[in-house]
């Protein structure tokens, strides 16, 4: 619960490492408490991936979004998902595109 809010309140000071150093401990609890399939883990994760965008490290945004929506597929047939799938997918996508975009603009 305290790297949950630790989590939130550097969220909001847009202080990417302590996310990510947050969202990191917050998975490694709760893979231990639950398995990888927990609510948080996935959000864990989709933190991790929009940090990773952010940064413009789109390989490591694709391997997190990709995590998070697998776990939250998971949690949508257990009836345990409060989260919505077709907007992580989106996000997916849309990394991709940019990381594709990058790809291209670099070839030139």
């Amino acid at each position: 619960d305290s790297h949950q809010k630790l989590r939130e309140t550097y969220t909001k000071l847009q202080d990417h490492r302590k996310v990510l150093e947050h969202s990191l401990k917050i998975i490694e609890i709760s893979k231990s408490l639950y398995g990888e399939i927990c609510p948080e883990t996935a959000y864990s994760y989709f933190q991790i991936a929009e940090i990773h965008m952010k940064n413009r490290d789109y390989p490591q945004a694709i391997k997190y979004f990709s995590k998070a929506l697998g776990i939250y597929k998971l949690l949508l047939r257990e009836d345990r998902c409060e989260f919505s799938v077709d907007g992580i997918n989106l996000k997916l996508r849309e990394c991709q595109q940019k990381m594709e975009y990058t790809l291209r603009t670099l070839d030139t």
